[in-house]
């Protein structure tokens, strides 16, 4: 059986693949744009806890641009996190705040 061309895949399936097509580079560094944008309300926090452990497990540092607290406050479980809220550097704290 054929898979079907990614265009016509659910849109968290297609943020699925552009992960992997991106990690296939094998990447020391790995930026991400809204990562969550678009996807249904459940597939979020998957893709979060799969990007974070990716990279954790592999070494990649990892660039996220995101406006959305929320997802912002689950990057921050790193110690080696640095953040930048309105044009200032904020502490995980703040965003988690």
């Amino acid at each position: 059986m054929n898979a079907p061309p990614s265009a016509v895949c659910p849109y968290g399936l297609q943020s699925g693949l552009e992960l992997v097509r991106a990690l296939m580079a094998k990447p020391t560094l790995l930026l991400l744009d809204e990562p969550g944008a678009g996807l249904n309300p459940a597939e979020p926090d998957a893709l979060r806890e799969r990007i974070t452990t990716i990279c954790r497990d592999r070494g990649i540092t990892l660039l996220v641009v995101d406006t959305t607290c929320t997802s912002s406050a689950h990057y921050a479980r790193s110690d080696r996190s640095q953040f930048w809220l309105q044009d200032r550097r904020s502490t995980p704290e703040q965003v988690r705040g």
